[in-house]
């Protein structure tokens, strides 16, 4: 993923995000509604997870590894993991 777009050429900015929305997230989430549902104790997944999400937010952006996590989140135009896990829970039919 990251010889598709480095500092001087490769991929834009909406692709990575594109790339990053339709592959990595649904392997990512794959089997969430096993560990994530009410009064459970995931916090070990949903810090992956959001490691996961910080290294994407930098790949998207082109931002130095020292940024900080929310401005590059917000600027990459990721949606925190919590909500987008309870989105999916509502949205699955069981």
């Amino acid at each position: 993923m990251r010889l598709l777009g480095n500092s001087v050429r490769g991929l834009p900015p909406h692709h990575k995000h594109t790339l990053y929305r339709t592959c990595i997230i649904p392997l990512a989430t794959y089997g969430y509604c096993l560990w994530y549902f009410a009064n459970a104790k995931c916090s070990k997944n949903l810090k992956m997870l959001q490691r996961l999400q910080h290294t994407a937010s930098l790949w998207i952006t082109g931002a130095f590894h020292t940024s900080p996590v929310g401005g590059t989140k917000s600027l990459a135009g990721l949606i925190p993991l919590p909500l987008h896990l309870s989105k999916l829970t509502k949205c699955s039919a069981y």
